[in-house]
């Protein structure tokens, strides 16, 4: 950057796209961290006789992610009543209209 002037006066010229690519990427890894992190405790949740609510950490943890064939499994999860009854309880607690399965849409 010795070459690089600012065009107000002898400053070296900082790039801001340098410092937030270098942001960017340490957001991205965090995420990455807790998605794994999510899934993980998710699972350990799940487990027979371990208190806390696993299914929905885990469900959580597999909404973050992005891998191939999600969108199909996000439908199936939630054409199951037992996972959509109380996603409209929650939705109608905070005045949202509630989700309509796949086959009443």
């Amino acid at each position: 950057m010795e070459g690089r002037r600012s065009r107000y006066g002898n400053r070296p010229a900082y790039r801001a796209y340098d410092i937030d690519r270098v942001h960017s990427r340490q957001l991205r890894e965090c995420r990455g961290r807790l998605k794994i992190l999510l899934l993980l405790v998710g699972v350990i949740l799940s487990l027979p006789l371990v208190p806390g609510p696993g299914i929905v950490i885990l469900l959580i943890g597999l909404m973050l992610t992005s891998f191939p064939g999600k969108r199909k499994l996000e439908r199936k999860a939630f054409s199951r009543p037992w996972v959509l009854g109380p996603i409209n309880r929650f939705r109608k607690i905070f005045g949202k209209p509630p989700i309509a399965a796949l086959g009443q849409a």
